[in-house]
């Protein structure tokens, strides 16, 4: 994969009213719609919703994606009437969300966002700016982690790639400096042009299918349009409960092979030059959660139990993933009207 090209800088703008406040101006780049996929947390959407009416240049529309028994969720998304439209899915799973908000939204972007997370005021004006500059397809930036009163912090220059050994490097949020291209985002905070959108079709996963927004940033990159991180356009992330095999405590073998399948699935079919390299880096040496031959016997020899049980299970993953990749290359699906 080729390197991300030169920063990109957003250009600065006045800040507008907030929502519903006379005199509102036009914004200065695309129209954007936000998409916000919500299951059974409704005190977290209350908060999200909260802050997407504190902007201080509103998006076109919110729209907020539901299961059709999720009473909960519509309860709350009905007290920003006016601001928010409801939109019922009856299918499982965050990908099926996403698809059913896209294709209901209306703006030139669609920006997608978390119902855990609260974007700062000046997220959406941002977002929008940065589309400003011809040849960008999507544009993120850092999510603020909180845990409580605690709060993940540290600098990190390196966010948002694949390297060339295959490895896909995140930390997303941590990311400090000025903007720049990446060749991947973070779902949390994501906006992708609508003409650049297409959504991965054969993923793993009943809740979260982990390298969904992977694989929607290396096909912004496989259009020829660029992919942008800049850590100014914030949202603060309250990681909230799962209800599926991937928590956020604790993940079942299945869930982590499920992400292991699915990360290296989208890599070896978006990225096929990069697969012979993945391949032998997953096996020999492997990520944190996911070890290798070196790092799964330095782990027991420390007497670690995270990767106890795992090595071969989630190296069948990743060959399930090899096989997929040559036999039946993920297909990426359009955003559907």
């Amino acid at each position: 994969m080729a390197a991300p090209t030169a920063p990109v800088t957003a250009q600065s703008a006045v800040p507008g009213p907030s929502v519903g406040g006379a005199g509102a101006r036009a914004p200065a780049g695309p129209t954007v719609s936000v998409v916000v996929p919500s299951y059974r947390r409704p005190d977290d959407l209350a908060r999200c919703l909260t802050g997407l009416a504190a902007q201080d240049l509103p998006p076109c529309e919110v729209v907020v994606v539901h299961r059709v028994d999720d009473a909960g969720t519509r309860s709350v998304a009905g007290r920003f009437r006016g601001f928010v439209r409801c939109v019922g899915v009856a299918e499982p799973g965050q990908l099926a969300a996403l698809r059913a908000g896209a294709a209901a939204a209306v703006g030139e972007v669609i920006a997608f966002t978390d119902d855990d997370a609260v974007p700062r005021p000046d997220w959406c004006r941002r977002l929008g700016e940065a589309f400003v500059p011809p040849g960008v397809g999507a544009v993120g930036g850092r999510d603020v982690v909180h845990h409580g009163s605690e709060i993940e912090d540290g600098s990190e220059r390196r966010v948002g790639l694949v390297t060339g050994l295959g490895r896909v490097v995140g930390r997303h949020h941590l990311g400090t400096g000025p903007a720049r291209d990446v060749h991947h985002l973070k779902g949390v905070n994501m906006a992708v042009r609508r003409g650049c959108l297409a959504f991965a079709d054969g993923l793993r996963g009943q809740g979260a299918q982990v390298a969904n927004d992977l694989a929607i940033s290396l096909a912004v990159l496989g259009s020829g349009r660029r992919v942008v991180y800049d850590p100014a356009i914030v949202v603060d992330h309250h990681p909230a409960p799962r209800f599926d095999e991937d928590g956020r405590r604790s993940r079942s073998l299945r869930a982590r092979s499920d992400a292991a399948f699915n990360q290296s699935y989208v890599v070896f079919s978006l990225q096929p030059r990069l697969r012979w390299r993945r391949l032998a880096y997953v096996v020999l040496w492997g990520d944190r959660d996911n070890g290798g031959v070196v790092r799964s016997l330095a782990a027991r020899l420390r007497g670690e139990t995270v990767l106890r049980g795992t090595f071969s299970p989630l190296l069948r993953a990743h060959f399930d993933a090899w096989g997929e990749a040559r036999s039946r290359p993920l297909r990426l699906v359009p955003v559907q009207r």
